[in-house]
């Protein structure tokens, strides 16, 4: 997640020119609502933030997945793409790992 923040921090300066981002990010770790807030604000300007929650047999997946329901409620510029939801009912999609 830091390293996903990182990245967006170098963008700050061009995010104006941003219509839709997506963020997938996770899947190797813990996501805190503070993590969700600073890419809110690093992406304030952005018109549409489309955040793909989580699946993988990890102990940090719900909570993260709670962290993007939680913070995508709460920006009206915010969406949610459940892939958790969807990943269950489409077999042959994960590698050994169990992570698309």
């Amino acid at each position: 997640m830091a390293a996903g923040i990182s990245v967006l921090e170098g963008w700050q300066p061009r995010t104006a020119l941003l219509h839709t981002v997506v963020i997938h990010l996770g899947t190797n770790g813990t996501f805190t609502t503070e993590q969700f807030a600073t890419i809110m604000q690093l992406l304030a300007k952005a018109q549409r933030v489309v955040f793909v929650n989580d699946h993988m047999d990890r102990p940090w997946e719900p909570g993260n997945n709670a962290v993007i329901a939680s913070g995508v409620a709460h920006y009206p510029n915010a969406r949610l793409v459940n892939w958790y939801a969807l990943s269950t009912t489409v077999p042959n999609v994960f590698w050994a790992d169990d992570i698309a």
